[in-house]
């Protein structure tokens, strides 16, 4: 008897918690949000990028500051638009800092990409894009993200 009683009051708990949202979890590797980015790039050996984006993020939009350093043989005169899916975003703040990839590529006027960039927080990015322009490049690339 004592053991119906015991179990109907645990019963009684994880309905309240359902009601009170807090069985409401995001699995570890669950998308966050989306990104949107538009970046130029210019660069010989060392190639500088920026630009602007924008974060999508519990149906709020939050502009964003693009940056980015590459190291490493390359020609660069491009203009890339990026799109993609941020996954293991708790909070807007942990987007911001820097991110880096490993990359290789070469694109020559309309060519595409697919990268995926890692920040410090465990933020990952999954990104594609369309470059218009010239890139050859064998390079480390690192990106800074920031408010605007």
């Amino acid at each position: 008897m004592k053991l119906n009683k015991l179990f109907g009051m645990f019963l009684s708990v994880l309905i309240a918690a359902g009601i009170l949202g807090l069985g409401d979890y995001k699995p570890a590797n669950a998308q966050s949000g989306r990104i949107d980015l538009q970046i130029v790039k210019a660069g010989f050996i060392v190639g500088l990028s920026g630009g602007r984006g924008t974060l999508y993020y519990d149906g709020l939009a939050y502009p964003l500051r693009v940056g980015g350093l590459s190291l490493g043989p390359s020609f660069s005169i491009s203009s890339v638009d990026i799109t993609g899916e941020v996954y293991n975003l708790n909070r807007v703040e942990d987007l911001y800092g820097n991110y880096t990839a490993g990359s290789a590529g070469a694109a020559i006027v309309g060519g595409g990409g697919v990268a995926t960039l890692t920040n410090a927080r465990g933020v990952r990015l999954e990104v594609r894009g369309r470059t218009i322009g010239v890139d050859f490049s064998l390079n480390l690339s690192g990106v800074s993200i920031q408010p605007r």
